[in-house]
């Protein structure tokens, strides 16, 4: 089931609320929670620094998702491109090849970036990543050319049409200029797409004339370069180095192994020795080693097998032989030459000219019954439309255009003409997969009568779900308006009833017509309740579930109890009964293993995620994801199902304070969401994508996925749709966090006037609203008017969440900060104690938000003029961080000025001096924002004067800072000015 990020019972977020994150040691505001480290490799080494790259590490912009292959020459992952947004194959090439560096290879790896053909893996970026060469390319589902060719016997026929396309990938290479120089059937892929690939263009070079040598071999004597001495210069291990003789022996050209060089030449002997192998089931030279190899290619010897079962006709063997010249000159001119040859064959021919003649009476006997089939088809399978018509026609959308106006919602017309084209399309694929299911059996014969039944069980199951909505939207009230849109699109996915295997592995619907009926009957109530689910009907929704459980209960049909499970579990939940919700959500998981019903276990673990998720269980919850993600490889990530699962998971890592490791699970829900037909779809993934974002720190990112979200939102839903009135806020609230304060109460504004409008003003989300124009207005010096807004949003808060939730924390924590700007500090130590009770209880001790709240502590008893008493604040909470974000985190170094600041203020400028060198390294290290690099490098310099010490890099650090701040343009003035003054006064003294 879809989920809906602001549904009542989901605890505030940071960035959604609007806090203000930070206190720096000044008091001042730091906008933005910062962006989560990467995750150190297991044992505690830097991901980044090792050999193999930990999973959620970041190169260039791509994702590091798992490690998928290795080789002498790098490590190939597989990864995540957001911009993209989809898997790609990561290579890193380290330059192991003497003489060839970072720039040589990565003009190389630019050439084969160049090359864009259908039958060749396809390159999308190249670059550097310290010392390596980066390929960003086409992750391929499938195998290589071995084991295809092992898995089944193979036609002579279906081995060349293999060769042949790889081939044209390989002229293709030519053509540009390139030459693979390590052809062999590891490097040919075959996708599950059936397409043919040439891969590994790692070793690939822009061609070499024959007396481009590499060094090593030219210094050596003739007699020494000669095939009988090659075995002191070529490696005899099937995989040679670079710079030497590059390439896997056993199918190298004799001058790359005499010599090193190769030509496109080369690459055709490769060829064709990876074909003979293939035909003939053996290798066309004897001999082991390398040496061995060179002298039987010189002699021209080629073995004579005769595979048992395969008939080969001669002329492939003499291409074969003559791509196999020792001599370059007397093999073909090119690979094209060599395709064609492999293209001609004369049996073929002949049996394709009989062919024609036996197709030609067949014809003329078809065709007497074509018209005779399509009137059987239209007469067999007719009908469904028919039953579709009965739920969905002029007359009940008429009503439920009638209930939707009548509610005098201002989005109430633009969300009906959401809905109505969402049902349409569902009412039309449904007809059309219950004809397509009548003829495989009827018409086709290609699907017994039993899976036919099934078939349509399921279907009808679909059409009772669509119906009991269908009921529910013609009595709608605003709330189901609301809702409707996203109800309409969660209505259970038809492509279920065409997966063959999952229907084949549940467990059939009941035999006995009067139990089959009963299930009806019950499936009606089930359906009735999954609606009011959906339509955010759950107080009024969870006694009737519970009513059709029992029901369900008593008929021997384990699937229909589990639907009905999983839909009461989610109205518990949804009403916070969070108790009985677990468990009846395990039941429902288990009844649904009992069932196999692999859907619904995907279902019931995904809202046990979210369930353990708002209790702050992240544990837990990942367990339950790792269930979630079992059942849907076994489905084949049925998309609708693996977006609510990814779009879960990444909000239990966000909740967790990972938000590295959330971006990747909500890119890929909003890849998927993106190929649906519905774009209103998209809304709540753009809409998470970019809180997550925001956390982080990535401004920009974050507010295209809003500003996206935003559209999206008004086209699809209405202009005044609360969920048009969640983005604004959360444009807001970015806003805010760029400094842009008149902005941001701009949008703070807009979307509480939807709000209150919409919602009345006693609604939960009138109060996060509120919140966030109370933090623009605290930042433009009105505190009266900002602290208004906070009161008057917590009391919305606390009574719709209770007054221990974070949400209310948020606001506890804003609040807050005004107390602090006005030197009111016991007020301010007060509230900030409240906020970290609130957050290690709701959130656990280790959190990245509570060690935020002892941060802050520390900051109002500094400035009170108690450092140290602050001291110890700190220190626990950069523990916390250091913990959950990693050593050089901008966190860190926040904390990090926060405690040189008390302790120089504690009369300790010499202690603070190994803080602040920490704190610089770090920025200089993570490339940190001229924000936070200035504060860092002016407070260095001004504990440096006050310990008299290095005069003059200090001075540095302070002129650096200052350009720092200048570069901030009217955000960082008034920090420049005071610089400069600073830099004046010690002219002067």
């Amino acid at each position: 089931m879809s989920d809906d990020v602001s549904s009542p019972g989901e605890p505030a977020s940071e960035a959604e609320e609007g806090e203000t994150v930070f206190l720096g040691p000044s008091g001042a505001a730091v906008k933005g929670e910062p962006p989560l480290a990467t995750q150190p490799a297991a044992g505690g080494a830097d991901p980044m620094g090792s050999d193999e790259l930990a999973r959620g590490s970041v190169v260039d912009r791509f994702v590091i998702l798992d490690v998928v292959g290795r080789g002498g020459m790098g490590v190939v992952y597989a990864a995540y491109d957001p911009d993209l947004d989809r898997k790609i194959a990561l290579k890193l090439v380290r330059p192991n090849r003497p003489g060839a560096g970072e720039g040589q290879l990565l003009r190389e790896a630019q050439a084969i970036a160049r090359l864009s053909h259908p039958n060749v893996v396809a390159v999308y970026d190249v670059g550097t990543h310290r010392d390596q060469v980066f390929l960003a390319m086409e992750l391929v589902e499938g195998r290589n050319l071995g084991p295809w060719l092992a898995q089944a016997p193979r036609s002579v026929r279906e081995i060349l049409d293999v060769f042949i396309a790889a081939g044209r990938g390989l002229a293709a290479a030519h053509a540009a200029g390139l030459v693979h120089r390590d052809f062999k059937p590891d490097n040919v892929l075959i996708g599950n797409d059936g397409r043919v690939r040439v891969a590994d263009f790692g070793v690939a070079r822009r061609f070499e004339s024959a007396g481009e040598q590499p060094a090593e071999f030219r210094d050596l004597p003739e007699e020494a370069r000669s095939a009988r001495a090659t075995r002191s210069t070529v490696a005899v291990g099937e995989a040679t180095r670079f710079g030497m003789a590059v390439g896997t022996v056993p199918y190298m050209a004799p001058e790359q192994l005499r010599r090193g060089v190769a030509d496109a030449k080369s690459d055709q002997f490769a060829f064709s020795i990876a074909l003979f192998e293939a035909l003939y089931g053996e290798r066309p030279f004897a001999g082991q080693g390398a040496l061995d190899l060179a002298l039987a290619m010189e002699s021209g010897e080629l073995r004579t097998p005769n595979p048992p079962g395969r008939r080969i006709p001669p002329a492939f063997r003499a291409a074969l032989g003559r791509g196999l010249a020792f001599d370059p000159a007397a093999r073909f001119s090119s690979m094209d030459e060599l395709l064609s040859t492999l293209a001609h064959d004369p049996e073929a021919a002949r049996r394709r000219a009989w062919g024609i003649a036996a197709v030609l009476a067949l014809l003329i006997v078809a065709g007497f019954g074509l018209r005779e089939l399509a009137l059987r088809r239209a007469r067999v399978c007719a009908g469904g439309e028919e039953k579709v018509a009965d739920l969905w026609n002029p007359q009940r959308k008429a009503a439920v255009a009638a209930a939707f106006r009548a509610t005098g919602l201002p989005f109430a017309e633009g969300t009906w003409a959401g809905v109505e084209r969402v049902l349409d399309r569902y009412a039309a694929d449904w007809a059309g997969m219950h004809r397509e299911a009548c003829e495989a059996t009827r018409v086709r014969g290609d699907q017994s009568e039993a899976l036919l039944d099934r078939r349509m069980f399921c279907l009808d199951q679909r059409l009772r779900d669509a119906g009991a909505l269908i009921d529910l939207l013609s009595h709608a009230d605003g709330a189901v308006v609301e809702k409707s849109v996203a109800a309409s699109i969660d209505l259970p996915a038809l492509a279920s009833c065409a997966d063959l295997s999952a229907i084949n592995a549940r467990v059939p619907p009941p035999a006995d017509p009067k139990v089959r009926a009963a299930a009806r009957i019950v499936g009606q109530q089930v359906a009735a309740a999954r609606a009011s689910y959906a339509a955010g009907q759950y107080k009024a929704g969870v006694n009737p579930a519970r009513r059709a459980a029992d029901a369900a209960g008593k008929i021997a049909y384990p699937p229909l109890r589990a639907e009905a499970l999983v839909v009461l579990g989610g109205l518990e939940e949804r009403t916070e009964d969070f108790a009985a919700a677990r468990e009846t959500l395990h039941s429902a998981w288990w009844t649904a293993e009992a069932g196999a019903d692999d859907e619904v276990k995907t279902r019931a673990a995904t809202e046990l995620m979210r369930l353990e998720r708002l209790q702050s269980r992240f544990d837990v919850g990942s367990d339950w994801g790792r269930f979630a993600a079992a059942t849907l490889d076994r489905l084949g990530s049925e998309p609708s199902l693996k977006a609510g699962y990814l779009l879960e998971l990444g909000l239990l890592r966000s909740e967790e304070g990972k938000y590295n490791e959330a971006l990747v699970p909500l890119r890929e829900a909003v890849a998927l969401r993106r190929k649906a037909a519905e774009r209103a779809e998209l809304v709540g993934p753009l809409g998470s994508l970019g809180m997550v974002l925001h956390r982080k720190g990535e401004y920009e990112p974050a507010r295209k996925a809003y500003e996206e979200a935003l559209a999206l939102g008004r086209r699809e839903l209405g202009a005044e749709h609360p969920e048009v009135a969640s983005m604004l806020q959360r444009v807001g609230n970015l806003l805010f966090d760029q400094g842009r304060y008149e902005e941001s109460a701009t949008y703070s504004r807009q979307a509480l006037a939807i709000r209150e409008k919409v919602l009345g003003k006693d609604h939960y989300q009138v109060g996060a609203s509120l919140t966030s124009l109370g933090n623009a207005l605290s930042e433009l010096g009105r505190q009266a008017e900002a602290l208004a807004c906070y009161e008057r949003g917590l009391a919305l808060q606390s009574r719709a969440f209770g007054e221990g939730s974070p949400g209310v924390a948020v606001t506890l924590n804003n609040m807050a900060n005004v107390y602090l700007k006005q030197r009111r500090f016991d007020l301010a130590e007060q509230q900030f104690r409240r906020v970290y009770e609130i957050r290690s209880k709701a959130l656990g001790p280790e959190h990245p938000a509570t060690a935020l709240a002892l941060h802050n502590i520390g900051v109002t008893l500094d400035q009170s003029g108690q450092p140290g008493e602050a001291l110890p604040f700190f220190e626990k909470s950069l523990s916390i961080s250091e913990h959950a974000l990693g050593p050089d985190h901008p966190t860190i170094v926040e904390t990090l000025l926060a405690i040189a600041d008390a302790e120089t203020h504690d009369g300790h400028p010499e202690r603070a001096l190994p803080r602040l060198e920490r704190a610089l390294k770090a920025v200089e290290k993570g490339d940190m924002d001229a924000d936070l690099g200035g504060r860092t490098r002016f407070a260095l310099a001004s504990v440096l004067g006050k310990a008299r010490r290095d005069s003059a890099r200090a001075k540095a650090l302070a002129e650096r800072a200052m350009a720092d701040f200048a570069s901030l343009g009217k955000d960082g003035e008034e920090l420049r000015k005071e610089v400069e003054v600073w830099l004046a006064g010690r002219v002067k003294g």
